[in-house]
Parts: C-alpha cells; structure tokens; sequence
C-alpha cells in the first residue's frame, strides 16, 4: 500500500444536531452552501477533499503552509457569513490540522496522521482553528497568524500525548479577498477570458486597499506611545473567571495609565469590541493608537496561562506574545509583569524596564482575597453609570469589605456610589441622612489603605465642589490627575469642579481631554459633556451631546431644556420641561436655585435658571402661585410656628403631623416618613432645614391664608416650600 506525507485538515459543524433538530431543511440547505464555498477554498489552496460525512469534511494538502491559509481563509468567510443570523442558528465549524504518514487506497487516506487531524478538530472552539506541534513547527513564521500554545491533551485511540495550538485569528469577520474570488469563478470556463484581464487589476486594487493604503483615520497619534487594550478572552466556561479576565484587562489599563510617558485609552472604549474578532488596524484607526493589547486567560486547573499580543496596529507586526502561566492567587503579579513588559517595548528600552519606571506602574495587589475581588467586579459592572443596579452594586462593595477590610478600591467604589446617591437625593440606593457622611468616611478610609489611588480623590473633589470648597476641589481633582494621567474619569471630576467655580474654558479644555482618551463615550460621559458645552455656550455642541446621552438612557432633560431655549427652539424646551415635571412633580424653580446653590458664580445660576424659565419650568412645586394679599408676615409666621403643632395634609405624603418646639427644632411625620430638622423665619419667609431633602440645606418658602380653609378640614393655611406645599391648621 503506498504510504506518503500529507497535511490534513478536519472540519466539522458545532451543534450539529441540535441545528438539524431545531430546522432540518434550512441547516442542509446552509450546510450545502458553506460547502460550495469551503470546498472552493481548499481547492484554490491546491487542497483536495478526500472524505465528506454529514457534517464533516477531510481534505490533504501538499503544503502545511496552504493548509494553514486555507483554514484562516475558511473560518472567516464562515464568520462574515454569520454575522447576519442569529447566533442560535449559525453553523460555525471547528478545524483541526496535522501533519502525518498516511496510507493511500485509491482516493482515500487513512492512519495516525488523518486520525490525529481529527482529535485535534475536536479540540477547537467553535469558529476557531487547533494544529499540532508537526504544523506549528512548519509555519509558525510563515503564515502571518499567532498562535497559542494550548499544552499536550490525550486523545483517543492515539499512543502519545499531543502537543496543541490554537490559531488567533486576526479579523475573523473580514471576508477573503482574492481567493475566494478565484475558489467560487474557477468552476465557470466562460469567464476565464475576462479573468485573466480583470484579475490582474483586482487584486492590485485590493492589495491597495487592505495593505498599502493607510485607512482615512478621524483621529492623529498622539504625540507620546499610544495603545488600546482589548478586553481579554476567557478559553472556558465559569463565568467568575470571565470578571477575572475583565479585571485584568481593567487593571492593566490603570497600571499603564499611570505613566506620563504613554498615552491610553480607557476601558470604556476598549470595551465595545468584548466578544467580537477584530480587525486590530481599524482599531488604532478608530481609537487614535498605534499599538494595541488583545490576548485570552485560559484555566488550567492548577495555573493560568495568559497570553498577550501585542501588535502595531498600522501594520499588524506582532510585538509581543510571550506566554504568562502563574497559579491563580498571582492573577495581581501578572498585571504587574505583564505591564512592565508591555511598557519596555512602548517606551523603547532595552532589557528590563527600569526599576523607577516599574515603580511608577506598579500599585500594591488591592487584595489577597479572590473572593472580595471577584464581589468587587461584580460590583463594578453594576454601578457604572446611572442605574437600578446601583442599589445591588452598594451590597456587593459591601461584602468585598467584610471579607477584606483593607480593600482601597473596594471603599473607593462604596463612596462613589453613595456620593451620586447624597447630590441627587437618591434614598432608593441609601439614606439621604447618612449618605454625605458615608461618602466623606468611605472616600477617606480608601485614601488611607490607599494613598496612590486617584479614585478617592476624584470623589472626595465631588464632596468638596457640592460643600462649596471650590479652590480645594479643583486642586483634589488635580491630584487625581497627578496620580493617573490618563485617566479620563479624573478629568471629568476635574472639568465638574472648574464649571461650578465658574472656569468655563478650562472646564471644556478637560473634557476634551478626557474625550481623546475616552473616543467611544459612555451616555454618562456624554451628558457631562454636553452640561460643560452648554455654559460654554456652544449650544449645538452640546445639543448633539445631550440628545445622544438621552438616546443612550441618560436624560439630562434640565440641561437640554435650556440648550433647546438658547437654540431658540421653545417648544422642544417647553415638551421637556413637560416632560420633566411628569417624572417628578416637585421640580420647580426654587428647588433648583437650592439645588445648584454651589455655583460660586451667581450669574451662572441664573443662566440656567432664567433659560428654564422661558422654557415653561414653574416657579414652586406643581405651579402653586400665592396671591400675595394672602402672604403672612414675619411675626404672623412666628406666631404660627414655634411651640405649635400643625396638622394637614401634604401634596407628596398625605395627612401629617408636625410638632414644633420653641427653639424652632422640629419632628415631622406622614405615611411615609418621620423627619426632624430646624425651622426659622427670615423676613417674611419661613425656612427649614433637614438632612433628607435638598442635599441638607436650607430652604425658605411663603406662607398663605387658604380663604376656603376651615379648622375641620386642617387647611386654613398653606406653606408653600422648594420642596413641597401642606395645608394646615394649627392645634389649639
């Protein structure tokens, strides 16, 4: 029997069956053309299909290098052609490639070299591609693809262990060029003709276009090593080792934004491309980088392997791609020697990175406890941005600090989110009373465990521009900065901290930077943007930002109101001052005036406020408006007040009692609260002050004679606050 040395590939479709179960007819019929096409492939690779059964398919090369292309070529038509199905309905094939003897009987081969072929196919993810050590070592620098080393596996019916590795396919979706044209026009003889005159200028056309021709980038390099790193791709199938991979990615982001030298783009941006096959140069074009970082986390069971790629996106010349394996508690030294190999090729050093340098990207492990760190991602996915998930977010911080009480970013986090809760007097999420307490002490306790970590001082500069403290804001954003120059999130605290302290141009100048490291903006970010347009008054600007945070389910409807008003577009402003009054009847002018009162200049406020006006916002809740006949004065309010019981009803709490004490101390209670707080006349107005309303400030309304009140329906007078309206009568 003759015996020769061949290639072998093995395909064959994942989920077969449950595919044909599902949908007998139509799986044949898209089986039947993925053949047509793989078939075309092989062949234009000097390939020939030697076995076909079902699903499957076998065919030999003469050339590894060949086999190789051709499996690249096959599993990205095959992606380009799912894209459109859905993902439940998609036939995407494994392949499997060996090099091996085999005996030959007439068009048949069999033997090892076929049947490892087939174990190795087996090994492979769906839509993905395994070789053995024979192919790896024949063209391993020959076929423009990486590779990772996946270890020795025991397959069936095969002596010895096999050496396997996974083919990283670069682009999976980008549909083959040329090949496939020759592959599907090869059958078709009256065409060779017009081929041999228009395939010349194709392919010159193409080879242009996909590998001299630099793509039309929006975006210039910056003027300092660039790189976008890609979230990383868990080989398996428990979902805590999926956070952990994303924490990686997370971690190596931060550890290399903290380095002056660099420029990086956050994970925000990163982000979009999770669980998708990219084209790594229409990254850098997209994101404005030269380099970026992919690479997959796979378990081991005793260790994992991480295996980066580091590539020059222009050209996509691999850098780097130097397996990492540890045992699971050192996931926190891989970031670190991953980082710091990563920074000696972008900063151009020879050897080692220098130990200042290593020094500079390098942070203490934040815990030693996988189980808080695992609470603590979760928690992180969670609370970004604004959210119902905040409130579940809080509770998993919190379990990440019992189980490690010296877990710096895990506080960070906690306090960030009861900061949002306290400046937008979400008690959904926490207590309003003791939400600004919490925030101060948590942010605090982080900087303490933590002093290198700009999170703290990003939220701690919140605290600091709500409270008033303008210059001190300004200067703890600025050290956030300090800490982590590339950190968009601290440029944005920073900008919020410059627009209350009326420095609008500088304000703008950091959202702009911030926006460069940040391309592919989250709603949040672009909200926040469009406030800082608008008191920089470019209003179309921030009217392009703000109706795309609201597209993105982040209304800043005040903000968008007074943008439509300056656009002089009243009746879109006055639908979403409608609109705003529908979600929450309490909104009014003088709440608002209460609400910003931290703007340090007042012709800020009254920027914002006036617009709103125009716009059709009323000036007390629910568009109450007094007669002024009816007013009381100073000493009629103090009368009226101090030692005194009121008893009514209120417009947001239905029936209630409030008891006042001489000193003007009080207790309030209704259906659905029981408060205490200060009341105080100040000319002829009537203030209170609560921690649970208002951000624990002072707010000052009007009282009014109700002329059809009587001592029976509790209603003889009206107070009419920022925050609310009661009709009550005084208890004799």
């Amino acid at each position: 029997m003759e015996r020769k040395l061949a290639a072998i590939l093995a395909a064959d479709v994942a989920g077969y069956s449950r595919l044909m179960g599902a949908d007998e007819e139509g799986t044949l019929n898209a089986l039947r053309a993925r053949r047509e096409v793989m078939d075309g492939l092989i062949v234009a690779h000097r390939g020939r299909v030697f076995g076909s059964a079902g699903d499957s398919v076998v065919a030999e090369f003469g050339s590894a290098v060949e086999a190789v292309h051709a499996a690249v070529e096959i599993q990205r038509e095959m992606a380009w052609r799912n894209e459109p199905v859905p993902p439940d309905k998609r036939l995407e094939f494994r392949i499997g490639l060996n090099i091996g003897d085999v005996m030959v009987e007439g068009g048949n081969l069999f033997g090892d070299g076929v049947n490892v072929s087939a174990r190795v196919e087996a090994l492979a993810e769906p839509g993905g591609i395994c070789v053995s050590s024979n192919v790896y070592s024949q063209v391993k620098t020959k076929v423009g693809v990486a590779f990772e080393p996946l270890g020795k596996h025991r397959v069936k019916n095969i002596t010895e262990p096999v050496s396997v590795y996974r083919v990283l396919i670069d682009g999976a979706a980008r549909r083959p060029r040329t090949l496939l044209w020759l592959a599907t026009l090869r059958r078709q003889r009256a065409v060779i003709a017009v081929l041999a005159f228009v395939l010349p200028i194709t392919v010159v056309a193409l080879v242009w276009n996909n590998y001299l021709r630099e793509p039309a980038c929006a975006l210039q390099l910056p003027d300092r090593p660039s790189i976008a790193v890609l979230p990383f791709d868990y080989i398996g199938d428990d979902p805590k080792w999926v956070r952990l991979a994303n924490g990686l990615t997370e971690d190596v982001i931060t550890n290399l934004s903290r380095s002056g030298d660099l420029f990086v783009i956050a994970g925000n941006s990163t982000r979009v491309y999770e669980g998708s096959d990219v084209d790594v140069r229409q990254v850098g074009c997209d994101l404005g980088v030269k380099y970026v970082l992919k690479g997959s986390i796979r378990d081991l069971g005793d260790k994992i392997r991480v295996t980066p790629q580091l590539i020059e996106a222009t050209n996509r010349n691999l850098v780097l791609s130097e397996p990492i394996d540890r045992s699971p508690e050192d996931i926190f030294h891989i970031q670190d020697d991953l980082t710091a190999s990563i920074a000696t090729k972008l900063l151009g050093y020879e050897g080692d990175l220098p130990e200042e340098e290593r020094k500079k990207l390098q942070r203490k492990p934040p815990t030693d406890n996988l189980e808080a760190y695992d609470y603590y991602l979760r928690a992180e996915t969670l609370g970004r941005g604004w959210s119902e998930t905040q409130g579940e977010a809080l509770a998993l911080y919190q379990k990440a600090i019992a189980l490690d009480p010296r877990f710096a970013d895990a506080f960070a986090g906690y306090a960030r989110i009861v900061t949002d809760a306290w400046l937008y007097q979400n008690d959904d999420v926490r207590p309003i009373p003791v939400a600004r307490k919490e925030a101060y002490e948590a942010a605090s306790r982080a900087l303490a465990l933590d002093p290198s970590s700009p999170k703290p001082y990003s939220i701690l500069s919140a605290l600091q521009t709500a409270d008033g403290w303008h210059d001190q804001a300004i200067e703890t954003a600025r050290k956030a900065i300090s800490l982590q120059p590339n950190n968009p999130e601290a440029y944005t605290y920073l900008a919020g901290a410059l627009t209350y302290a009326g420095r609008h141009a500088e304000a703008l100048a950091a959202m702009e930077t911030a926006q460069r490291m940040d391309p592919k903006p989250s709603p949040q970010f672009r909200a926040d943007f469009g406030w800082v347009l608008f008191h920089n008054h470019q209003y179309e600007r921030a009217r392009e930002e703000l109706e795309k945070a609201r597209e993105g389910g982040v209304p800043y409807l005040e903000e968008l109101a007074v943008v439509y008003v300056n656009l002089d577009r009243l009746p879109e402003a006055r639908a979403t001052v409608r609109e705003m009054l529908k979600m929450g009847g309490i909104i009014n002018l003088e709440f608002l005036r209460v609400r910003y009162s931290h703007y340090k200049r007042k012709e800020d406020l009254d920027h914002l406020l006036e617009a709103l006006r125009q716009a059709g916002m009323p000036e007390w809740p629910f568009g109450y408006q007094g007669r002024p006949e009816r007013r009381l004065g100073g000493q009629e309010i103090v009368a009226l007040t101090f030692g005194r019981t009121w008893m009514g009803t209120g417009d947001i709490g239905g029936p209630f009692v409030q008891e006042i004490s001489k000193n003007g101390t009080f207790a309030y209670r209704d259906s659905r609260t029981l408060l205490t707080g200060r009341l105080s006349p100040e000319g002829n107005k009537l203030c209170q002050q609560y921690e649970a309303v208002l951000m624990g400030r002072k707010h000052c309304g009007y009282v009014y004679r109700n002329p059809v009140g009587t001592p029976a329906a509790q209603n003889e007078y009206i107070y009419v606050s920022p925050y609310a309206s009661y009709r009550f009568s005084v208890k004799p």
